[in-house]
């Protein structure tokens, strides 16, 4: 799963932070996408696979919504770009 609009997709100013997540209108895409296509697709799926990344995992959550859908997070899914904002979070 991509992810839907998140803080460094309407602030260039967030290139530089790491791991953004979804803004207000990136939640409301990802709970809108999940009545159309997408929702069918993951609805569909024996797995959902998706990156470590805040913004997608948010975004595969919205779409799984309550279901027992089984999901895969996975580093290979993650954004290449190399800016900041495509670093994720350190363990803690």
């Amino acid at each position: 799963v991509r992810h839907a609009q998140a803080g460094h997709n309407v602030d260039t100013a967030l290139l530089d932070h790491p791991d953004n997540p979804l803004t207000d209108a990136g939640c409301a895409q990802a709970i809108a996408a999940r009545d159309g296509k997408a929702g069918a697709a993951v609805r569909d799926a024996d797995l959902v696979i998706t990156s470590p990344l805040k913004r997608a995992m948010q975004t595969t959550g919205l779409l799984v919504g309550d279901s027992d859908k089984r999901v895969l997070v996975d580093a290979l899914g993650t954004e290449r770009r190399a800016a900041t904002c495509d670093q994720g979070t350190p363990k803690a």
